[in-house]
C-alpha cells in the first residue's frame, strides 16, 4: 500500500472514529436530559396538586365569608382564606412559568441557569413566604372551622384563645427566623444547604445532579 493510500485510510478511519463519539455523546446526552426531564415530573405534578388546592380553599372560603359579612372577624377570616388560596395559585402559577422556560435542547450551561432559577423562587422566596404565612394562616382556618362545622365562634366567646394563638404564631415566626439565622452562620453551610434543597425540593436537586454529569461528560 502506498505512503499516500495509507495515509488516507487512516484519516477515513479518525473520522468515522470521531462521528461515532460524537453519536455516542449524543445518545448519553439525549438519554441523560430524559433522565433530567423526568425528575421534574415529580414537581411539575406536585404544581397541579399546588393549583388545585388553591382553588379548593378560595372556594371554601368564598362559600364561607360571603354569608357571614354582617360578622367582622368572621368576614377577615374568609378573606384571609380567600388571599391564602390565591397566593397558593399564583405561587403554583410561578412555578408553571419557570419549569415552562427550561429548555432541554438547550445548552446544559442555560438549562443549568433555568433550574438555579427555579431553586432561587422556590427556596428563597417561596419556601420562606409560605412558612411565615404558614405560622399565622392556620388561625383563620380554626376559626372558620369551628364557625362552619360547629357553630362555635372562639373569638366570641373567648377571645383570649385567639390571643393565645396569635402568640403562638409569632413564637413559631421567631422560631423559623432563628433557625435561619443560624444556618447563615460560618461552619453550617452544609445544614443551610440542606434546608435550601428541601425548599427547592427533591425533583431540583436531582435535576441539577443530572446535568452536571451531563456537563461532566461533555467536558471530559
Amino acid at each position: 500500500m502506498e505512503l499516500d493510500d495509507f495515509k488516507t485510510a487512516w484519516q477515513a478511519l479518525d473520522r468515522r472514529i470521531e462521528r461515532q463519539e460524537s453519536l455516542g455523546a449524543d445518545l448519553r446526552r439525549a438519554w441523560s436530559v430524559g433522565q433530567a426531564r423526568r425528575r421534574l415530573r415529580p414537581l411539575l405534578f406536585g404544581q397541579i396538586v399546588q393549583l388545585l388546592l388553591g382553588v379548593a380553599i378560595m372556594i371554601a372560603a368564598v362559600a364561607f365569608w360571603t354569608p357571614r359579612r354582617d360578622i367582622p372577624h368572621l368576614l377577615i377570616c374568609g378573606l384571609m382564606l380567600h388571599a391564602y388560596g390565591l397566593l397558593i395559585v399564583l405561587a403554583a402559577a410561578r412555578n408553571f412559568y419557570l419549569i415552562g422556560r427550561v429548555d432541554h435542547a438547550a445548552p446544559i450551561v442555560a438549562i443549568q441557569k433555568r433550574l438555579a432559577a427555579i431553586r432561587l423562587w422556590r427556596a428563597k422566596v417561596e419556601g420562606p413566604a409560605f412558612g411565615a404565612i404558614g405560622c399565622f394562616i392556620w388561625i383563620p382556618m380554626v376559626l372558620a372551622l369551628f364557625d362552619a362545622f360547629f357553630g362555635a365562634d372562639i373569638w366570641a366567646n373567648s377571645p383570649a384563645v385567639v390571643g393565645w394563638f396569635v402568640a403562638s404564631g409569632f413564637l413559631c415566626l421567631a422560631v423559623m427566623l432563628a433557625v435561619i439565622a443560624w444556618a447563615r452562620r460560618p461552619g453550617r453551610e452544609r445544614f443551610a444547604a440542606a434546608l435550601q434543597a428541601s425548599a427547592a425540593g427533591r425533583s431540583i436537586s436531582r435535576a441539577e445532579r443530572e446535568f452536571a454529569e451531563i456537563a461532566r461528560f461533555e467536558a471530559e
